[in-house]
């Protein structure tokens, strides 16, 4: 909502039940936030996604999601992410997940994601690049206890406009506190994430928390 100094944050979410036999669903989830300033350039933050997850009734193993983001971060990341220093960017990302369990302990699965955007490093006169990439992901989770996963990821990087191709590894242990909660902390080798709007990525020691509805 809009404050006295012209401040505002809009955050939205719907999700909707699509199909009982192949069990879709579709979420929608809108954020906005602008931030005025005196004597300087305005901040500004957008981020939009579209994502429909399938898991067919006639095979619950099988979890397949596609999705669509959207982020516009105009002021270097001091309005919607943390780090002050990332660069200005207007990306659009599109992106197929894949998850499959082969019995009651192990799964395995895939994702593929292709960022077409572009960055600038200068708010004030900023000098917009292209900033396409491809990011491909091969993961396994094994239940090795009783309320205990072991995540294994593997992912790559492929930047056309520099022809980088960058590696990582991630592994983390979580601990399954219900049905839909857990959390975990683990270490990621790699120095991008599989998030190809997430630009304040490094390597070390992270702490996660997953749910679901």
């Amino acid at each position: 909502m809009p404050g006295e100094n012209g401040d505002g944050v809009l955050i939205a979410a719907r999700s909707r039940q699509l199909t009982d036999d192949l069990g879709g669903t579709l979420r929608v989830r809108v954020e906005y936030a602008h931030e005025r300033r005196v004597g300087q350039a305005d901040g500004e933050y957008a981020e939009a996604g579209l994502s429909y997850a399938l898991r067919p009734v006639m095979d619950d193993d099988l979890i397949m999601v596609l999705s669509y983001d959207m982020r516009a971060d105009l002021d270097h990341g001091a309005v919607g992410a943390a780090d002050s220093g990332t660069p200005l960017q207007r990306s659009h990302v599109v992106s197929a997940d894949l998850d499959y369990r082969l019995g009651p302990d192990l799964s395995v699965g895939a994702k593929y994601g292709v960022r077409l955007g572009e960055m600038a490093t200068d708010q004030a006169q900023p000098d917009w690049q292209d900033s396409t990439a491809h990011v491909f992901v091969l993961r396994g989770e094994w239940s090795f206890a009783e309320n205990w996963d072991l995540l294994l990821e593997y992912r790559a990087l492929y930047q056309p406009e520099t022809e980088a191709l960058d590696h990582g590894v991630l592994a983390a242990p979580y601990y399954r506190i219900s049905d839909n909660a857990r959390i975990g902390a683990g270490y990621d080798f790699g120095s991008f994430s599989s998030d190809l709007t997430d630009f304040d990525h490094s390597r070390g020691v992270f702490v996660n928390a997953i749910w679901s509805f």
